[in-house]
């Protein structure tokens, strides 16, 4: 059986500006409201994939997502007309994994009692395209970001009872759109 998955990537409908405050002070403060409003947009996006008949849907991205990594590294800074390394990046204390899919992890159970059985692709924007955001690249920073970005994944997989993660897609949509040696 050939399953189905998407992109991602979906409108967002209500208070962004909010949402994305959330977003990167997610493990901040676990039991306000603001979580919940953040918890409940994801897992409403989630089950309007599963109920769109999507087999293994991706975790809902209604983040830009170059700027959704580099948030949670330690050792970059966004100044005007890119990002600078102030350091050798390293994944930011509490910032070591998506958020929106620990929302699905946290609630899987349910999750599951609305579609047996589910399972989660996780979509994260590769160290190339990232690499592409910095005024300055050396030879290495494309490893660099690579760790970073295989630290996030790693600790966001997770397989349990009730679903789990089946799908990483590293996503480069840069390749083919700059001519770089």
């Amino acid at each position: 059986m050939i399953k189905s998955c998407d992109t991602g990537s979906l409108p967002f409908v209500g208070d962004i500006e909010k949402f994305l405050e959330v977003a990167t002070r997610f493990d901040l403060y676990p039991a306000s409201d603001s979580v919940r409003f953040f918890e409940k947009m994801v897992i409403e996006g989630f089950l309007d994939k599963i109920e769109a008949g999507v087999d293994v849907p991706n975790y809902p991205q209604f983040r830009d997502m170059n700027e959704m990594f580099l948030v949670m590294m330690d050792g970059v800074e966004r100044i005007k007309g890119g990002y600078l390394e102030t350091k050798i990046p390293s994944v930011k204390l509490n910032r070591s994994h998506i958020p929106e899919v620990m929302v699905i992890k946290k609630n899987s159970q349910m999750i599951y009692e609305k579609k047996e059985s589910f399972e989660v692709k996780v979509c994260v924007t590769g160290p190339y395209t990232l690499s592409s955001l910095f005024l300055h690249r050396d030879n290495e920073i494309f490893s660099r970001l690579g760790e970073i970005i295989s630290q996030i994944v790693e600790n966001s997989v997770f397989s349990e009872k009730h679903g789990k993660v089946s799908l990483v897609a590293v996503d480069e949509p840069v390749f083919g759109l700059q001519d770089d040696r």
